[in-house]
């Protein structure tokens, strides 16, 4: 197994394009996985010309090695329904999964691992070899993530790992970056040459975002070196939502009178990012909302009906949709449920005392039991037509059991416009023009936190620091509404009683 532990912007594709040049340019077979989306198209970007390269998200790609045969991958709404019902009845999660045959990812990919490790015959029928599997963003990754990525390299030729301790941010989903920096320590892994040089920032945003990083303990101390780069960097207190509006929307026209560089807006929380989405779409300029990207409860409930319908998982999505019209609490819904686990929740009775609440109307019942033809369906019921439309009648199954995924409006940085999200969703992005909100204290840091370490907070501001190829503006907000203080950290911010306003400072991790 190789490593190659380095800073954001220094090439670290480049490098591994370079390997599979000189060592695996006949290869039959090379593997690159990674953790988002964003990554991957960029990958493949890189990658577009080579037959023997393939590059996937690790999700994806055990998604299409999953030995749990007809198994319903849990959408996040799904996931909180059963775990409310899961209290209710007093019934172990994993246990109403597992005869409800349905999963979440995290079990999926643990159980995809285990899996591999006791069937090898499986692993040489469905993964085939792999010359070269490349894990991209391996700090992004937990346990149960990094242990299908270990088996997986037991069934490669080569393994290596790429990855930077300093920009591990996904603690809430248990990732840190340990198992990345014990790979870089350990003597029997080696650890590929690498240049160091940062393309992507200008030398001031790497002065600022070094001192940040080196802060935390927990780290591999590495070059990351500057290369005479120029650019800027604004540091400003502002006292406002309503100016800090102002002020970002004049200079976005200033970069827009001279330029057609690409502009990111970023903050480690959404609040601070919805008045000034708002405010630039009333100043008519064009942007991308990546933190209002959810599909709506109405559509979530056809769907769940819809299924009810066509899908085999029909017990299910009735539970899903019962749940979610308001029907968790009524003792007659818990009864029928829980008898059902005790005896045969997929069976023909459950169906039958769930409609006797009668929450679906005809001609629904009837449906569950006789189906309709889709087109028949969809001339009836015209509600339906944008998931119809969706349905593939030849593969039935497996198209209706990926609308949710479908209708899942999922937006795409455009250079072009304005995008706006949370510094987690910029994870693997650039953009000529950042522009960092919410850096004040009680915001970032955030001492009350949960689980989010002081470090962890720290690799959160220096990815976004990052992610500017010319300009950085980090702008700290002076008064705040007590409504939004209330979700961050309240006692660092001093009340106001004559304005009715909290006070807040710049956050400690900004150095002048």
């Amino acid at each position: 197994m190789k490593v190659l532990l380095a800073g954001p912007g220094t090439g670290k594709t480049t490098n591994i394009r370079g390997i599979i040049d000189q060592e695996y340019s006949n290869a039959k077979s090379v593997l690159i996985l990674s953790f988002t989306n964003a990554t991957v198209n960029d990958l493949n970007d890189s990658f577009e010309t080579y037959d023997n390269v393939r590059c996937r998200t690790l999700h994806s790609y055990a998604m299409s090695i999953n030995p749990m045969d007809n198994f319903h991958i849990l959408h996040p709404i799904e996931i909180k329904s059963l775990e409310k019902l899961s209290i209710k009845i007093e019934v172990d999660f994993n246990t109403i999964c597992e005869q409800l045959r349905c999963t979440t990812f995290s079990n999926m990919i643990s159980t995809c691992s285990s899996f591999i490790k006791n069937n090898p015959v499986y692993i040489q029928d469905v993964i085939g070899k792999i010359d070269l599997l490349v894990v991209d963003e391996f700090q992004d990754f937990n346990e149960s993530e990094q242990e299908l990525v270990f088996e997986l390299a037991k069934i490669a030729s080569e393994t290596i790992i790429l990855g930077d301790d300093d920009q591990s941010i996904y603690g809430f989903k248990d990732a840190d970056p340990d198992v990345l920096i014990s790979l870089h320590n350990d003597k029997n892994v080696i650890n590929l040459e690498h240049e160091n040089n940062c393309y992507r920032c200008p030398d001031c945003i790497v002065d600022i975002s070094s001192a940040l990083i080196k802060e935390n303990k927990n780290r591999v101390d590495k070059p990351w070196n500057k290369i005479g780069k120029d650019g800027n960097l604004y540091i400003d207190q502002i006292l406002d939502c309503d100016e800090v509006n102002i002020e970002i929307l004049q200079r976005i026209n200033a970069i827009r009178k001279t330029s057609e560089d690409s502009i990111l807006i970023l903050s480690p929380v959404k609040n601070p990012l919805i008045s000034v989405m708002e405010f630039l779409t009333q100043n008519d300029i064009p942007i991308v909302d990546f933190i209002g990207n959810s599909i709506s409860i109405d559509e979530l409930q056809r769907i769940w009906l819809l299924r009810s319908i066509y899908s085999n998982h029909k017990i299910l999505n009735l539970i899903f949709y019962h749940i979610n019209i308001g029907l968790i609490d009524r003792k007659g819904f818990q009864t029928i449920i829980k008898e059902g686990l005790d005896s045969d929740i997929n069976g023909a009775t459950v169906i039958a005392k769930l409609l006797e609440l009668n929450k679906i109307e005809e001609p629904f019942k009837s449906y569950l039991s006789v189906p309709p033809a889709l087109p028949d369906f969809n001339e009836s019921h015209p509600e339906f037509s944008n998931l119809v439309e969706l349905i593939d009648e030849d593969n039935l199954l497996e198209s209706i059991s990926k609308l949710t995924k479908e209708l899942t409006p999922q937006a795409e940085f455009e250079p072009d416009k304005v995008n706006i999200m949370t510094i987690h969703k910029s994870k693997g992005l650039g953009a000529d023009h950042v522009f960092l909100l919410g850096a004040v204290q009680g915001i970032v840091p955030n001492s009350k936190k949960g689980l989010d370490t002081i470090e962890a907070q720290r690799r959160l501001l220096f990815v976004a620091m990052t992610r500017a190829k010319k300009s950085l503006h980090i702008i700290s907000q002076v008064n705040w509404t007590g409504r939004f203080v209330n979700t961050v950290n309240k006692d660092e911010f001093k009340y106001n009683w004559r304005k009715k306003t909290y006070q807040g400072r710049m956050s400690e991790f900004i150095k002048k």
